[in-house]
């Protein structure tokens, strides 16, 4: 735990200090106003935890992830990005209690996203720059349940649940020409909530999520007007 607070608040200050940076580069430097439209695709890991007896160790931890985006870069240094991200589901079948049952869970994540983004050029010579963002997702998280016995299996579980969720990220991307760009970031999102079965019962089971990382690499193409 101390360990992934660590994690975000030094992906937090990073991303916000690079912003404050960008934004203090921009108002002391002669800026090019040049509206640049972008798009592109990045290929990700969602890394997930979930609370101790709430589903830690029913679900997957690491979920292939695909963010599809659109931006507009309105100078060197400063832009919006607007995208779509959807992991795949993932499964696990684990058997757990006294006496033990064997249960099979699921779980995927999507949803839109908009984020401020800031550039700040490091290697001209290279085309690099440093990328940071902030912005808002409003994520769907579905997961499901069931009970594998004997003589088949239990009606399913589900959880389902939207929510707008703060998210940070940082990374760095690479001109390769005049168009085309590649780039690597890391993420994080607040998704620490907690998900209540949907079915109606005595008990209803609770899964409890906590913040999720992304890593992942992409590529883009920006257009020029």
């Amino acid at each position: 735990m101390k360990l992934n607070m660590k994690k975000s608040t030094l992906l937090a200050a990073s991303a916000a200090s690079l912003i404050a940076l960008t934004a203090s580069t921009a108002a002391t430097a002669d800026i090019d106003w040049n509206v640049s439209p972008y798009v592109g695709a990045d290929v990700q890991i969602r890394h997930v935890k979930f609370g101790h007896h709430f589903g830690n160790k029913r679900f997957k931890k690491n979920y292939p992830q695909a963010n599809l985006f659109a931006g507009i870069k309105f100078c060197d240094f400063l832009g919006i990005e607007l995208g779509y991200e959807t992991t795949t589901n993932k499964s696990r079948t684990v058997t757990l209690g006294t006496p033990p049952i064997k249960t099979n869970s699921s779980a995927r994540f999507r949803g839109p996203h908009a984020d401020l983004v800031g550039f700040l050029p490091i290697f001209n010579e290279c085309n690099l720059h440093l990328l940071g963002y902030v912005g808002i997702a409003h994520l769907k998280a579905s997961l499901k349940q069931y009970d594998v016995l004997a003589n088949g299996i239990s009606p399913a579980r589900t959880f389902n649940k939207h929510k707008s969720v703060l998210r940070l990220g940082a990374g760095v991307q690479h001109m390769i020409n005049d168009c085309w760009g590649v780039r690597a970031l890391v993420g994080w999102e607040k998704t620490k909530f907690n998900l209540v079965q949907n079915q109606p019962a005595a008990t209803p089971q609770r899964v409890k999520l906590k913040n999720s990382y992304s890593y992942g690499l992409g590529a883009f193409y920006s257009f020029s007007l």
